[in-house]
């Protein structure tokens, strides 16, 4: 996975959407990540961060305090906006239009992970989803970005 890859050379592509995800075949077996304008090494700081109504921005580079200081660039942006993108996938709409408290419907989402994401509490927007699938998105959806699942972890999730 492509997104794995770069990871273990310590980059993050840092701007993971559909638009930057290409097919070559109509069986989607062949699939490439383009557009690495934006890549970095994990850990250096950079500016500016993504600014509001971005669904594949990460919650934590939404802050007040990231904005005056800049980011560290993480794995953890990566899989996030990637989780983001397979949610898209599979619903066919975003999870929310920014992860930040003036979201409602990922204030929602956020108050769910805090409960322990029971089953009959979930939001609406998760609902169709399967258990499964509801698990393996939350993983990279965590909004706490030190407990998010790695990129690579997804595959144990399709292998399921």
């Amino acid at each position: 996975m492509a997104l794995d890859h770069l990871h273990g050379r310590g980059l993050v592509h840092r701007d993971v959407k559909p638009e930057n995800v290409l097919l070559f075949d109509q069986e989607c077996r062949r699939v490439k990540l383009s557009d690495f304008g934006l890549a970095r090494r994990a850990g250096l700081r950079v500016w500016p961060v993504p600014g509001p109504g971005d669904p594949y921005a990460a919650p934590e580079l939404g802050g007040e305090g990231a904005g005056r200081e800049g980011t560290l660039v993480a794995q953890a942006e990566d899989a996030w906006a990637f989780g983001v993108l397979l949610y898209g996938l599979l619903t066919g709409a975003f999870p929310w239009e920014s992860a930040g408290p003036a979201d409602p419907a990922y204030r929602a989402y956020a108050r769910w992970n805090r409960a322990g994401a029971p089953a009959g509490a979930c939001p609406p927007q998760w609902r169709p989803l399967a258990p499964p699938g509801s698990r393996m998105l939350r993983g990279l959806l965590c909004p706490w970005p030190e407990r998010r699942v790695g990129v690579a972890e997804v595959m144990g999730y399709l292998k399921k």
